[in-house]
């Protein structure tokens, strides 16, 4: 997805949880280990400061998502997530 969005001359950035970090935009690392880590947590609104305060990783479910990149200045974001 992120190399259709750059192909289309926009930023892509992934939001997710990285060691309990809010982030918006990844490394090709830190991609990688979020899609084949162990114990990596979908994350919800309501898991949110637990999954930050543990420090631990995560995905993000689509409200997460829109809560973290408006966080980063993001107004318009799209979305791989079926449930």
């Amino acid at each position: 997805m992120e190399e259709i969005v750059r192909g289309q001359g926009a930023e892509a950035r992934t939001v997710a949880i990285i060691g309990g970090e809010l982030r918006a935009g990844l490394s090709e690392a830190e991609l990688l280990h979020l899609a084949t880590a162990e114990g990596v947590r979908k994350v919800s609104r309501r898991d949110l400061p637990i999954v930050v305060a543990r420090k631990l990783d995560g995905a993000t479910t689509v409200a997460t998502t829109m809560w973290i990149a408006s966080r980063f200045g993001i107004q318009i974001f799209a979305t791989g997530g079926i449930g």
